[in-house]
């Protein structure tokens, strides 16, 4: 499992970024609110990735 609580911290966050990585409330979509943006989900794929690199399960 990959641990991302930290991914949106750093200037990311919801609330006080100019550059969120969380979408805020989208009235027309929903079910897209308070989850990941395009740039959160690429942040949480290289954090994916970092990870099975330091296991050894991508070479």
């Amino acid at each position: 499992m990959v641990d991302d609580t930290q991914a949106f911290t750093g200037g990311h966050q919801l609330c006080d970024s100019a550059d969120p990585w969380v979408n805020g409330v989208i009235v027309t979509h929903q079910e897209y609110s308070f989850h990941p943006n395009a740039k959160g989900h690429g942040q949480e794929a290289a954090d994916l990735k970092e990870y099975l690199l330091s296991i050894g399960a991508l070479s």
